[in-house]
């Protein structure tokens, strides 16, 4: 055993090879003897004569291992299995280190003898204006993870494991790509575990100013995600993730259901005028043509990705406000995020997805609909949690619905919300039969009664939309609950706004 393994994938290089591997191999003020340098590549990624050059570089102590993998993380992953380190130090191939970085980190280390890892300070290397924007964009990000965040503070940049930690966790898990730190981090932190945050460890990280980099980065995170939401059990650490809007939007509605969002608008918009610009999702679905629309969600996300595209290279050329290059490529990073995403969903297909990722149980007399529960909140007619003043809610789109399930006998349903809307005149149903017509201000109570194979709750109203935000909203909700009640439904139209 020695004391760190130091981690290096050769993937995504940016021509820093040579010089991480220098710098790591010769130029640490660390013992020798107490660590051993890992460059880890993917078969055929490097010619034979680069590689023998690499080999060259080396000391005894290190290894070249070649892996059928290509992604960096995998390199990792399966490197960490070899490690013969007590501390395992994931690094990239155009990060470079400082000559103290291994002496800090052990001394890190030490001082923090209840961590069970953590991550150091990479500054950034810069040298053209869209590896400023670049630097700008993720150091933001990274500053927030790591200073701020409750537990987001793994990044294979720096990061130091111990080793028995590591493994319990899981390790990095390949198959999800750079979303696997992020999966890596929350397992931890659910499992008890610390990862603390050494600013004191620095190391130097070049960016590489190129959209081509960027976009793939993009993808691979936002694919690796989806797959996860869509693949994974209920762990525990599932409650931590965010959920995927464009895959709980791919689950839960049925043609039935369609059907009738498209009768209830129609309603509405005889008696009010207001439409809901959403029909034609449900037109599609009631007509039994649910695959199309991931399709064309992606076509419409593959064309924002080339108008964002198209902002940088003019912000790039003509603007000389730094800031107007930072926010294009946000709003690159975001277009590529919602297309990766859509075009995983697409390709999986309804029947692929249909049974799979969270699906939304039913509300019971012991089981409340909360907005931050996702094993209850997941479906098509929901956007995403929201956190305000107080606390979690999350909008209903202008139709939408959640499935009561209970002995039979008689209940009280309650819709407790929150007044971000003016008063938004509401129709409810119960299996198809409508039970409240009025104004929902911020509570809503009704008798029901429930047979003994459970019902559908149902309303629409007419849609909102807020400043800035093109989504069209129905209701803002923090909580649905099912009681039992000794008073007998009154009937058809009851209820309190």
């Amino acid at each position: 055993m020695v004391r760190f393994s130091v981690i290096v994938p050769l993937e995504f290089h940016r021509d820093q090879i040579d010089l991480c591997l220098r710098r790591w191999v010769r130029g640490q003020d660390y013992s020798r003897d107490d660590y051993e340098v890992l460059a880890a590549v993917g078969a055929g990624a490097l010619s034979p004569a680069h590689r023998t050059a690499i080999e060259a570089q080396l000391d005894r102590r290190d290894r070249l291992l070649v892996y059928p993998d290509r992604h960096d993380v995998g390199l990792c992953a399966r490197a960490a299995f070899e490690a013969r380190g007590e501390l395992l130090f994931f690094t990239e191939s155009h990060v470079l280190p400082e000559p103290d970085t291994l002496t800090r980190a052990d001394q890190a280390m030490r001082a923090r003898p209840d961590a069970d890892g953590l991550s150091g300070r990479c500054d950034p290397i810069v040298h053209n204006r869209l590896s400023v924007a670049e630097a700008a964009m993720y150091q933001r990000d990274i500053r927030h993870g790591m200073e701020q965040h409750p537990w987001r503070r793994i990044l294979d940049q720096c990061y130091v494991a111990r080793r028995e930690p590591y493994f319990r966790a899981g390790g990095f898990a390949a198959v999800y790509g750079h979303f696997a730190e992020w999966l890596l981090a929350a397992r931890m932190h659910a499992a008890g575990m610390v990862v603390a945050y050494a600013p004191e460890v620095v190391l130097h990280h070049v960016y590489c100013g190129r959209v081509r980099e960027l976009v793939a980065f993009a993808r691979d995170f936002a694919t690796g995600q989806v797959r996860y939401e869509a693949e994974a059990t209920d762990e525990p650490c599932r409650a931590l993730l965010d959920a995927v809007p464009e895959w709980d939007t791919s689950v839960g509605l049925g043609a039935a259901r369609a059907r009738a969002a498209l009768r209830r608008s129609a309603s509405l918009f005889s008696r009010s005028g207001a439409w809901n610009l959403a029909w034609w999702r449900w037109l599609v679905v009631a007509l039994g043509r649910w695959w199309v629309r991931p399709w064309i969600r992606c076509g419409v996300a593959a064309v924002g990705v080339v108008a964002a595209r198209i902002r940088v290279a003019v912000a790039l050329e003509h603007c000389r406000d730094e800031r107007s290059i930072q926010a294009a490529l946000v709003s690159l990073n975001d277009a590529v995020v919602r297309h990766a995403r859509w075009s995983y969903v697409a390709r999986r297909g309804f029947g692929a997805h249909a049974s799979a990722g969270r699906r939304p149980a039913p509300i019971r007399p012991d089981a409340d609909w909360c907005a931050d529960d996702a094993s209850r909140a997941a479906d098509a007619t929901w956007h995403g949690v929201e956190r305000g003043e107080d606390g979690a809610f999350r909008w209903s789109e202008p139709y939408a619905g959640v499935e009561l399930a209970g002995p039979q006998g008689h209940y009280v349903v309650r819709i407790e919300g929150l007044s971000l809307r003016p008063g938004a005149w509401v129709e409810v149903a119960l299996d198809g039969s409508s039970v409240f017509a009025g104004e929902f201000l911020d509570e809503l109570s009704l008798s029901i009664e429930l047979g003994p194979s459970g019902a559908g709750l149902d309303w629409v109203c007419q849609p909102w939309y807020g400043v800035g935000d093109s989504r069209p909203l129905g209701l803002a909700v923090r909580r649905i609950t099912l009681r039992e009640s000794s008073e007998r439904q009154p009937g058809p139209g009851s209820g309190r706004g």
